[in-house]
């Protein structure tokens, strides 16, 4: 009688075990930087992760963008690292080159994805040296042409332009005719990818391709600086005074608006505003190449990698990028770009673009080259010095960086 009790006891606290393991929610914390209406939807989307996954749980844990890489690289290095986060494509390699991120490819195998199902440039940019460290999120298309019907209809203009002279002469037509700059244009690091596209379409690039010197102080370099400073100054179609180029944009005073579609969404919310969204013109050489940049899921250096949470980190990948239909950027999974909820977005209306896509080069170092560019630009913008000089300025020192 006893053995018999013995027996069932045993029996019984295998079976608890089993259920307790089958019950067993695996914790994940996810750090990200998105903000406005995005981190709006993020919280949404994880919340709906949670529910339908009951036997995972992610917490999410929001850090600002201005020092979001600082903090990430410190958690990293201090053996605090969240189990997923998101890094952007151009800051991949930096992460990756220092051993701060756990290589992917035998996870995502395991979590079923491949690289037929995602937009092949998007995919491509969660590699470095061969090794894939990211899985994209969606396609930031950083530059596209924003345009008021309204404006464009008091001109007379009845198609957006598709090239620099069209440009150049409508954005001169609605300025003449209606009481608005012919176009506003943005400052900071935007004003800078529309340099980069613009730095591409001519024939020039960022860097050579062994991303050793500097490629943009040539005569391609310096027609596509020429043609934005231009517009201040040549023809005075853009103001310079501008401190919030979109705001001024969504409330009527330009006709024009050269920036990210992200920017749809803050469009749509002034009820007045009449606009459409095209990609970029071509300015040079019939070619409309403009800068991109992707959100990559990836998995920070952990003191120890857990297996369970690695697995959980991943399924939760393969949702998310499957539940992209709302997103402010363009989707990375192919399947999500044909749902009607994109096609009949802005988002939609630059599918055609995103063959022309150019993503930053993959250095280390980035962050400052393109700063080196984007403060020599500004200062050619601004009139306090030539083309010329701006771009000499800036490879001198890009090269610097670059250890030349």
């Amino acid at each position: 009688m006893k053995r018999k009790i013995l027996v069932f006891l045993v029996l019984a606290c295998v079976l608890m075990t089993a259920s307790t393991a089958m019950a067993k929610t695996v914790s994940i914390t996810f750090r990200d930087l998105f903000s406005g209406p995005d981190s709006d939807l993020m919280d949404e989307m994880v919340a709906k992760f949670n529910e339908l996954h009951p036997h995972i749980h992610v917490e999410r844990q929001l850090t600002t963008w201005d020092n979001y890489y600082d903090q990430l690289q410190l958690a990293i290095g201090s053996g605090q690292a969240p189990d997923l986060a998101v890094v952007h494509t151009r800051w991949l390699p930096a992460f990756a080159a220092r051993n701060a991120l756990v290589p992917l490819d035998e996870y995502v195998q395991k979590a079923g994805l491949s690289s037929e199902a995602f937009i092949e440039a998007a995919w491509n940019g969660g590699f470095y040296k061969d090794v894939q460290y990211g899985i994209p999120l969606d396609i930031i298309v950083s530059v596209v042409l924003f345009y008021n019907e309204d404006l464009m209809a008091q001109a007379g203009i009845e198609n957006p332009p598709t090239n620099m002279e069209e440009f150049i002469s409508y954005a001169q037509q609605i300025q003449e005719k209606t009481d608005a700059w012919g176009v506003i244009l943005p400052g900071g690091y935007a004003a800078y990818r529309n340099f980069f596209s613009t730095l591409y379409q001519a024939g020039a690039s960022v860097v050579n391709e062994e991303g050793t010197a500097a490629n943009f102080n040539n005569d391609a370099g310096r027609a596509a600086l020429q043609f934005w400073v231009d517009l201040y100054h040549k023809y005075q179609v853009a103001p310079l005074d501008v401190t919030q180029p979109l705001e001024a944009f969504r409330l009527g005073r330009g006709g024009f608006y050269v920036d990210g579609v992200f920017n749809s969404p803050g469009l749509d919310a002034q009820e007045d505003l009449n606009y459409g969204v095209t990609t970029i013109p071509a300015f040079f050489n019939n070619n409309r190449s403009f800068f991109a940049n992707s959100h990559n899921f990836v998995i920070p250096r952990q003191r120890r990698l857990d297996p369970e949470k690695v697995e959980a980190a991943m399924e939760f990948v393969n949702w998310m990028v499957r539940n992209t239909h709302n997103w402010s950027a363009v989707p990375s999974l192919i399947e999500v770009t044909e749902t009607e909820e994109v096609l009949n977005s802005a988002r939609g209306q630059v599918l055609e673009q995103l063959p022309d896509l150019v993503y930053p080069p993959a250095l280390i170092d980035i962050g400052r080259v393109e700063t080196a560019i984007q403060e020599a630009m500004e200062a050619a913008l601004q009139g306090d010095i030539d083309v010329a000089t701006a771009l000499e300025r800036a490879e001198a020192e890009v090269n610097s960086i670059l250890g030349r």
